[in-house]
């Protein structure tokens, strides 16, 4: 992952910098790939003499975990690795966002797989559809999926922990895209994940598969809207 950066309006550029290097794995006992392993932003106030940028990406040796890093000095340095999940390998966290709220309020949502999918002959099993997977990965780790958020203030000290946004866990498999044709063995989940803070609030925009009130009968990809109160 690395960065240029421009002072003239993009007539020249300054020489390309490292900012880390990082290994984006496939994930677990499902069959979709990555997508975007890594987000940038650029915060809107001030820390001394520059803006502050912030860096978040997937990286593990044994599952995927999400990091965060800041710099603040226009990039010629960049702080310490934090570990944004709470969950613990090999349970994956992956393909995170960033937004920093007017007021400086870091935010990294991701997807997480720390919680088993429901178990069999339960109401969540019934919502999350697992039935019509052939795998039927009833109270499976790392499998089934959740939203989750963390805040951070603007130095990057976390505020509290990981929030849950997802109401219902949700599985992958099912009605997953394939690449390139209906034959591929590779599956994708969509690449609809949004991050903004604004107003005291934070909203994310992110991609489930659930059933929770016939909405969505057919199990099909769709976007989940949440909203929660920026710290």
């Amino acid at each position: 992952m690395s960065l240029t950066s421009s002072t003239n309006g993009g007539r020249t550029w300054a020489r390309r910098r490292v900012i880390v290097r990082h290994q984006v794995n496939s994930y677990a006992n499902t069959t979709f790939r990555a997508a975007f392993g890594e987000a940038f932003i650029v915060g809107p106030r001030k820390i001394g003499r520059f803006y502050p940028l912030y860096v978040a990406y997937e990286a593990g040796s044994s599952g995927t975990a999400i990091f965060v890093r800041a710099s603040f000095d226009a990039g010629r340095h960049w702080g310490q690795a934090i570990q944004v999940n709470d969950g613990q390998p090999p349970a994956d966290a992956l393909q995170p966002n960033l937004a920093v709220a007017p007021d400086g309020t870091v935010t990294v949502a991701f997807y997480d797989r720390r919680l088993g999918c429901p178990a069999r002959d339960t109401s969540e099993a019934t919502v999350a559809g697992l039935g019509f997977d052939p795998r039927a990965p009833y109270g499976r780790a790392n499998y089934c999926i959740d939203t989750a958020i963390q805040f951070y203030r603007p130095r990057l000290r976390p505020i509290g922990h990981n929030i849950r946004l997802s109401a219902h866990s949700w599985d992958p498999q099912l009605s997953s895209p394939r690449v390139n044709c209906i034959c591929s063995a590779t599956s994708f989940v969509g690449d609809y994940f949004g991050v903004d803070s604004r107003g005291g609030f934070t909203y994310t925009a992110s991609v489930e598969t659930f059933n929770a009130a016939g909405e969505n009968p057919g199990y099909h990809q769709q976007q989940l809207v949440s909203k929660v109160r920026t710290p």
